[in-house]
């Protein structure tokens, strides 16, 4: 059975809602006489794909017809305008069996042809006609295995002149115009057998990852949908980091070039799809989900994969103004190494002060401001969140400095701060805090039993804690 758009989403209903909304504004465009394209922006790690996906799938369910391209897959073969073709009607006819489906597809395929190749050929006897037998013939056969024209110079006059070249050119230009329009026309029809009793409704096109494509490719798709596709009721969203995209622009044109006004002639409106809070995104990249958790010896005991994420996601927030998701992905993942290695093996420790101490170690190390402290200080600035070194709660009753304490823990000296409560109201607006569910009286149940396993020891102390983070790292580059 297939899977429900966002079924089993990271961010419950809030993905579902938003596309819903995209959704309600661009059935309302008006796009009778003209395709409504837009762009889909979001940075690394939002999630782009995997909402395109279930967007797809929700058009889809609402009588839509939905395409998803994946625009980096192809960007080998140098040609947009039969990528999009053959994603179209392969995808279309996935959708239907209906006698003619098939005439109709080689209809728009020949038209598609007669398009690609009418101004290479067309070019191609312009520069017969100039340079004549008597001209470089090696410069001929250079442009003719360049634009794939079988067009033969020796069909030419070498006695053009200004006047006629000029009437060629017109010619070529009214040619060209109206293969666009017999190509548009073709395509249109080719929809009306997938969908023949709702010929109105809008055919949502996706098309993804173009900045992750070469920057001639990616302008090259952009351009060729805005030229080649402008076709009423076809809606096309370009899924972007859009920032990155406006880096490739300026790649080709120069870094002084207005990349942004440049997009801005290819859509109609900029949709934004939000960053996941950080609990969202360790969810959604199923950070954790390979630790062994039973073998672990967690003070308080943490159970589920789940429990671990929420964990996490809180030093992640007490971290929030140096935590772009990438740098999050990146140190989770250093956390998780270490957590599948036998370097914790009979070492009870707190869950949070090693999450803190992975974190600490990497974000304020070498920071001229925190020089001042020393190695073990700096990296628990990480579970402190700012200058003040403050305390937050695990549940109503109790505070992490307090279980530091009763641990022999490195925060006894603030144990008079002020507590910082975690609730749905603050760090998690959409989640209540839900990873350390303890009293005092299971807590120090935990360390009783924990005291009295044969050849365990209590990791209390930061600078041992960070020899053993120091031993296992790992340098992790990129995503």
């Amino acid at each position: 059975m297939p899977k429900r758009p966002f079924e089993n989403c990271a961010t419950g209903s809030k993905r579902k809602k938003l596309a819903e909304r995209f959704t309600q504004y661009l059935i309302t465009r008006n796009t009778e006489e003209h395709a409504f394209p837009v762009n889909l922006n979001g940075a690394w790690g939002t999630g782009k794909t995997f909402f395109v996906e279930n967007w797809k799938r929700l058009v889809e369910e609402k009588g839509h017809i939905g395409i998803k391209i994946d625009a980096w897959e192809s960007d080998y073969l140098d040609d947009p305008l039969t990528i999009i073709i053959a994603e179209i009607i392969d995808q279309l006819s996935e959708l239907t069996r209906k006698d003619g489906f098939y005439e109709q597809e080689k209809k728009v395929v020949h038209f598609a042809t007669q398009l690609k190749g009418s101004i290479p050929k067309i070019l191609t006897s312009l520069l017969g006609k100039l340079i004549g037998d008597q001209g470089s013939k090696e410069l001929l056969e250079l442009f003719e295995s360049i634009v794939g024209s079988a067009v033969n110079a020796k069909d030419y006059k070498s006695n053009l002149n200004i006047g006629d070249l000029g009437l060629e050119t017109t010619r070529a230009h009214i040619r060209h115009k109206q293969f666009t329009k017999d190509f548009k026309r073709e395509v249109q029809k080719l929809v009306e057998f997938a969908q023949p009793d709702t010929p109105k409704e809008k055919v949502f096109i996706f098309i993804d990852e173009l900045d992750r494509c070469r920057p001639s490719y990616a302008i090259e798709m952009l351009e060729t949908v805005k030229h080649l596709f402008d076709i009423p009721n076809f809606v096309f969203i370009f899924s972007t980091d859009t920032k990155q995209l406006q880096h490739s622009i300026k790649a080709i044109y120069g870094q002084d070039f207005d990349s942004h006004e440049y997009l801005s002639r290819f859509f109609e409106q900029r949709l934004t799809l939000p960053e996941p809070d950080y609990l969202e995104f360790i969810k959604a990249q199923k950070i954790f989900e390979g630790v062994n958790l039973c073998k672990l010896l967690t003070l308080p005991k943490v159970s589920t994969t789940e429990e671990l994420q929420y964990s996490v996601s809180l030093i992640c927030q007490l971290n929030k103004n140096h935590l772009p998701l990438r740098r999050v992905r990146q140190l989770c993942s250093h956390l998780e190494s270490l957590l599948l290695s036998d370097s914790l093996d009979k070492k009870a420790f707190s869950i949070l002060t090693l999450t803190g101490l992975v974190f600490g170690e990497a974000l304020y190390t070498g920071i001229p401001e925190f020089e001042k402290f020393d190695s073990e200080l700096r990296a628990m600035k990480a579970y402190t969140g700012s200058e003040k070194i403050v305390d937050f709660y695990f549940t109503r009753s109790i505070k992490m400095t307090k279980l530091l304490q009763d641990l022999n823990g490195p925060l006894s000296q603030c144990q008079n701060k002020e507590a910082y409560k975690i609730s749905p109201n603050s760090q998690f607006k959409q989640h209540e805090f839900k990873s350390i569910n303890a009293d005092y009286v299971s807590l120090n149940n935990q360390i009783d039993f924990i005291r009295r396993q044969p050849n365990v020891t209590l990791l209390t102390n930061p600078a041992e804690m960070l020899n053993i983070i120091r031993s296992t790292a790992i340098a992790f580059d990129g995503p």
